[in-house]
């Protein structure tokens, strides 16, 4: 029996998170993130004495369209990720060298998964500097929670995006797949916040 070689991991999440980096994708989500925590910001302090509101009011704010967006981010990383690849022909070629299914699965989790979790840190974190240095510092610890559960709820979109991938055939019905994904997951979410 043959365990999982942590070192192919790490290559195959290297070269995803390379690959995602040279399309921008983390440039262009950081930027969003930090336009989207400001100006939620802004509007959360009301026009009053304060150009923005403290950091609670920030992350009521955003909690709508980070739930929204988070998902459809992360769902767009990884929809195509198995799928695509197996279409293009470029899986079978990294199944050619001694790697298992189990170790380019999960290469290609953490290496996604890193993208999301540069651009929320990043993004959220330089929005958040921006807020505390005309607010101050208080409630950061929520700010910070806000900022690890939007990453955990990227994690759970991306790894359904991925198994979704890896058992369809073809790239388009993976996309159906990741959109059925999401529509269930804010209607039950809906649902069990009501």
């Amino acid at each position: 029996m043959s365990f999982i070689n942590p070192k192919t991991i790490f290559i195959i999440s290297k070269k995803e998170f390379l690959d995602n980096i040279r399309n921008r994708w983390i440039m262009l989500l950081t930027v969003l993130f930090i336009i989207l925590i400001i100006a939620f910001s802004y509007v959360a302090g009301g026009g009053g004495d304060d150009l923005f509101g403290d950091m609670e009011a920030s992350v009521t704010a955003m909690m709508g369209i980070s739930s929204l967006l988070i998902p459809l981010i992360a769902i767009i990383l990884g929809f195509s990720t198995i799928s695509g690849e197996a279409e293009s022909g470029a899986l079978y070629v990294v199944l050619s060298y001694p790697v298992r299914r189990i170790e380019v699965l999960l290469g290609k989790l953490f290496g996604l998964g890193c993208v999301i979790i540069v651009s929320i840190l990043l993004g959220f974190g330089f929005g958040g500097i921006v807020i505390a240095l005309t607010t101050g510092t208080s409630s950061w610890a929520g700010y910070i929670g806000f900022i690890f559960l939007s990453i955990f709820l990227g994690f759970i979109y991306l790894s359904l995006t991925i198994c979704i991938s890896s058992y369809c055939k073809r790239g388009i019905t993976s996309i159906g797949g990741g959109i059925v994904i999401f529509f269930w997951g804010l209607i039950y979410g809906t649902a069990i916040l009501a």
